[in-house]
C-alpha cells in the first residue's frame, strides 16, 4: 500500500485492504511501499489556489495512463508547467500552507513545513505499526540524480518536500531534519515485540503507544492530536500516567529533551513528544 493524504485513515484504509484480500480467502502481511506526508492538499486554504493544476492531480490520483506518461521527475516539463509557472508569479499572495511547499519560500516557512514533516513520520510510522504493518519505505530518499529539478511542475509541489537526502556535489551527503526524526524513531522501536495503544476515553485526541522492546525496557510513544497549519501553536495537554521505572527520559521528535517530573506528568501537543524512555 501507498499511505498518502490523511495519516488518521491509515487504520481503517489498512483494514479495508485486509477485508478486500479476504474475500478472496487470503492474507498476507501489508507492507507499506511508500508514503510521507503532509502534502499541500491537506490544507483547506491552498485548495482553490490549485484550481488550474487539478486536472494533472486528478489524472495523479486516478491513475490516467495518457496523463501519467507525463508525469516524472525526470521530465522537463510536464501537462502543468504553465499553470505552475502562473502559480509562482503570485506566491508572495498565496497562504502561508501553500507557499512552505514551494520552491525559494521564506526560511521560517520552510523551517515550519521541515518540522511538520517530522511529526508527520513519527504519526503515519505509528498508526501503520498500530494496524498491524511491519515494513514502511518512506518516499523519497533523494531524488534519482544531482541537478536542479523544475519547481513549475506538480509532482516537485507535491513531493519534492518529501526527500531524505540532498546532493552536495555528486554525493547524498545532505541530511534534511525528517532523516534525523526517521534515524532516531527507527533506534528507539529497535527491538520491538510488542506494541498497543493505550485507551485514552477522557482525551480521544491523545495518542499513547506502549512499546515493548525486549530488555531495553518501555517506551511510551504520544503525542496530541491538532489538525491545521497551526496545529504546533496549540497549547500543550497535560496527560499523566503510571510508569513501571523509577526515573523517565522523554524526547521531542527533534532529540531534544523535555522535561519531565517525578510526578510522571508531562505534556503532549501536536505530535511533538517522542518518547518516554528510562
Amino acid at each position: 500500500m501507498h499511505l498518502y493524504g490523511d495519516p488518521y485513515t491509515i487504520p481503517a484504509t489498512i483494514q479495508a485492504c485486509r477485508e478486500w484480500i479476504a474475500r478472496f480467502g487470503y492474507q498476507r502481511p501489508v507492507v507499506v511501499g511508500e508514503y510521507n506526508g503532509p502534502l499541500p492538499l491537506a490544507f483547506p486554504e491552498a485548495w482553490h489556489h490549485l484550481t488550474d493544476v487539478l486536472p494533472t492531480l486528478r489524472a495523479l490520483v486516478t491513475a490516467q495512463p495518457s496523463a501519467l506518461s507525463q508525469l516524472s521527475f525526470d521530465a522537463p516539463q510536464g501537462p502543468d508547467e504553465p499553470a505552475m509557472l502562473a502559480l509562482y508569479q503570485r506566491i508572495n499572495n498565496l497562504p502561508p500552507a501553500l507557499q512552505m511547499f514551494m520552491t525559494g519560500c521564506p526560511p521560517l516557512l520552510a523551517a515550519k513545513r521541515d518540522r511538520s514533516s517530522c511529526r508527520d513520520l513519527v504519526v503515519r510510522n505509528l498508526l501503520a505499526l498500530a494496524a498491524g504493518v511491519r515494513r514502511t519505505v518512506c518516499f523519497q530518499l533523494a531524488q534519482e540524480a544531482p541537478g536542479a529539478v523544475s519547481p513549475f511542475h506538480v509532482m516537485d509541489l507535491l513531493f519534492g518536500t518529501f526527500k531524505l537526502l540532498d546532493y552536495d556535489g555528486a554525493a547524498l551527503a545532505r541530511r534534511t531534519p525528517a532523516a534525523d526524526t526517521l534515524a532516531l524513531l527507527t533506534r528507539q522501536l529497535n527491538g520491538l515485540t510488542e506494541f498497543h495503544r493505550l485507551d485514552t476515553p477522557q482525551q480521544p485526541d491523545a495518542y499513547l503507544f506502549q512499546v515493548s522492546r525486549g530488555d531495553r525496557g518501555p517506551l511510551l510513544v504520544a503525542w496530541q492530536r491538532h489538525d491545521g497549519f497551526d496545529a504546533e501553536d496549540q497549547p500543550p495537554t497535560p496527560y499523566s500516567l503510571d510508569w513501571p521505572s523509577p526515573g523517565a527520559v522523554a524526547l521531542d521528535v527533534f532529540g531534544a529533551p523535555v522535561p519531565v517530573g517525578k510526578s510522571a506528568v508531562t505534556s503532549v501537543s501536536a505530535a511533538t513528544r517522542l518518547s518516554l524512555d528510562p
